[in-house]
């Protein structure tokens, strides 16, 4: 794996990291409410600031990528356009299982909103995995993730 192959990879790994981070701040929410109905704002804000701050964090990387994609494939060849990993599904083997899950996981929420008695922090767990996993859906059916995966694999066959 050359230099710039590993620092994209990096990157992305980063940004994986930064939207877990991100989607599960979520979890602190309930705590940190009942801690700034006391008067105590400080963790409130705290979690805020980790939620936004990763979440900037999170996608400022996958942009890195794009812009590093788009600069070598007009270098290279312009591909018609495709489109954007929101919108696609199961476009590849790990696509199928994040977003399988990512489904599983919209019905389970839905589900629990009719159930009475639920236990809130299981509804701030779902909703965290969730939103991870939206942010998922939408890397891994994209083309970054498309172009990170081959170019990966065509620097492993070289070897």
């Amino acid at each position: 794996m050359n230099n710039k192959t590993l620092f994209k990879t990096i990157l992305i790994y980063i940004g994986v990291v930064a939207l877990l981070v991100s989607s599960y701040s979520l979890l602190c929410i309930p705590y940190a409410s009942n801690l700034a109905q006391n008067g105590d704002v400080l963790l409130r804000n705290l979690w805020a600031a980790v939620f936004w701050l990763t979440l900037i964090l999170g996608y400022g990387t996958f942009f890195i990528v794009e812009l590093s994609r788009k600069k070598t494939t007009t270098k290279t060849k312009k591909g018609k356009k495709a489109l954007p990993g929101i919108i696609k599904f199961y476009s590849n083997s790990l696509a199928k299982v994040v977003d399988i899950i990512f489904a599983v996981s919209i019905i389970l929420i839905l589900v629990l909103q009719f159930i009475n008695g639920i236990n809130e922090y299981l509804s701030y767990a779902l909703l965290s995995t969730s939103l991870f996993l939206f942010h998922m859906h939408c890397f891994v059916n994209g083309e970054n993730y498309r172009w990170i995966a081959n170019k990966n694999n065509k620097e492993l066959k070289q070897q």
